[in-house]
């Protein structure tokens, strides 16, 4: 029945009715993507400038032929639709520019990001309908996977990656020493650094997963099994091959021999667990032979595609999304703040030795850094502050790329959240530990924002937001104190002790008309 079908008239026109709809969604992705790109640029060159940049995101490039491609896929089940625009996605489309207006205002450029990729699905459910649109749900969520996101996994794929090899060495009986990341054997020190995290290797394997899942299942569990196996996967290999170099370097007995070329080796290792990932997924593959003529007489829905609709929804889905830059314009300037002339004064005993230290972390474009180390007689303690811009958003004080320390020369250890008093109050601090060798260095780091000290980044950002809101007169900072570490308890209780001798940071970060301006400017 199915071959009659096939050879005749009706099924050579509905094949060209399918492959008309199919065109018509394609096009409308492209046409919103270039619309909101050009509604919204600073969130658009800031995904393109991180796929420029990062190698774990220059797979972004594909997600958007790939997604077109989806619906070319999936053209046998548009046979019979016609766009039926819908108007609450105008409605929609502003509610998100509001959340994309604070996401603006705390300098949240992912959150932007995300934020204009719902718009875009509003936008294209708006225009096409609800039927047009569920049909394609797969290819237009696919979409998502152009915000370059997942940097803050690295950290817990780090410390997953050391575990799994330190177990595997145990298993070995290698002899094997850890603390965090780092691993001793008898061969050499090795650390698990950013790089190795996996995390680039992860999120091309689940947009790779995601892709085959959709082409190769009709199932949602079988796609939903698939991914998770894309997630797991990648996870688990990245142990293996950490694992596999620090075994080499031993029995080969030489670490710069085991680790010649190993990002090449990864990369062909992490193909090979591509591969074996598509010989699972066909075994289990449920795709059919679509039945074009059934699909017509079970989902046929003409729809209301008059042209006038569609343009009139359209041009409604623009305005509201324009709303959002357009308030922008019209928010009132922040505090124009005089940028301090010196660091925060220190009391005695701790006198400014005037070295360059040995430490310093990596931050992008504060207006104002000062690198310093000090000394009370008994301790070294070095103190990095960065002052920015008072603008009114996070975005120069919280950057994904910055770090409590170069991992050109620091490997990174561990991380986890502690308290240091500041002026009579506990203070919430991030602590980072990382290795030179046999060297220790600890890091205590904090921002201040809106007058607060605040540990975290999503912190940060809401305080930003916050003190946009209110016209704070403050402006924001990254404070970090660091020393290097043979007793713990002792450097905590130094560290202290700076912080404790360090000027109030409200006088020194904000600006209060009944006190001197150039009290902020004075240090010592």
């Amino acid at each position: 029945m199915t071959d009659v079908i096939q050879s005749s008239d009706l099924f050579r026109r509905l094949s060209q009715e399918g492959s008309r709809q199919a065109v018509l969604a394609g096009v409308a992705i492209l046409l919103w993507l270039t619309i909101f790109s050009l509604v919204f640029p600073e969130a658009a060159r800031g995904a393109v400038r991180v796929w420029l940049a990062s190698p774990t995101f220059n797979h972004c490039f594909l997600i958007m032929p790939l997604s077109v491609f989806l619906v070319w896929q999936q053209r046998a089940t548009l046979v019979g639709l016609r766009p039926a625009p819908d108007g609450r996605a105008i409605a929609a489309i502003l509610i998100l520019a509001l959340a994309w207006l604070g996401a603006f205002l705390s300098g949240f450029l992912e959150a932007q990001q995300f934020v204009v990729l719902t718009m875009i699905q509003a936008a294209l459910f708006g225009v096409l309908g609800a039927v047009y649109y569920r049909k394609l749900l797969a290819p237009f969520l696919y979409l998502y996977f152009l915000v370059p996101s997942g940097s803050y996994l690295i950290p817990a794929l780090q410390a997953f990656t050391a575990r799994f090899a330190v177990a595997g060495l145990h298993l070995l009986r290698i002899p094997v020493f850890s603390n965090g990341s780092v691993i001793d054997i008898p061969a050499g020190t090795f650390a698990v650094a950013e790089a190795c995290a996996g995390l680039r290797f992860l999120i091309a394997a689940v947009a790779f997963g995601v892709f085959f899942a959709v082409i190769t299942y009709r199932s949602r569990a079988r796609r939903l099994a698939f991914i998770t196996l894309s997630v797991v996967i990648p996870i688990i290999a990245n142990g293996f091959r950490a694992l596999g170099l620090i075994a080499a370097a031993e029995w080969i007995g030489s670490p710069t021999a085991a680790m010649a070329d190993h990002v090449l080796y990864g990369w062909i290792f992490f193909s090979l667990v591509l591969l074996m990932l598509v010989a699972i997924g066909n075994a289990f593959s449920d795709q059919q032979e679509t039945d074009v003529a059934h699909t017509v007489l079970r989902d046929s829905a003409p729809g209301n595609s008059s042209v006038i609709r569609v343009v009139l929804v359209a041009a409604g889905c623009m305005i509201a999304a324009a709303f959002a830059p357009m308030a922008v314009s019209l928010l009132p300037a922040p505090h124009d703040l005089a940028l301090p002339s010196g660091p925060p004064a220190v009391k005695l005993p701790w006198r400014d030795l005037n070295l360059s230290p040995a430490w310093r972390p990596l931050v992008t474009n504060p207006a104002r850094a000062f690198s310093q180390t000090f000394d009370d007689g008994t301790h070294q303690v070095e103190r990095f502050v960065a002052v920015f811009a008072a603008n009114g958003r996070s975005e120069n004080i919280v950057r994904s790329n910055d770090r409590d320390a170069d991992e050109h020369s620091w490997s990174f250890n561990s991380t986890n959240t502690g308290e240091l008093e500041f002026s009579g109050r506990p203070v919430p601090v991030r602590v980072s530990t990382w290795l030179h060798g046999s060297r220790k260095r600890v890091v205590w780091s904090f921002y201040v924002v809106n007058g607060r000290p605040v540990a975290g980044a999503l912190q940060a950002k809401w305080e930003a937001l916050r003190s946009y809101l209110t016209n704070s007169p403050c402006l924001p900072a990254y404070i970090a104190l660091s020393t290097e570490v043979n007793d713990d308890k002792a450097a905590v209780k130094s560290v202290g002790s700076l912080l404790a001798a360090t000027q109030p940071l409200a006088p020194y970060l904000c600006y209060h008309p009944n006190s001197a301006p150039s009290a902020r400017n004075k240090s010592q």
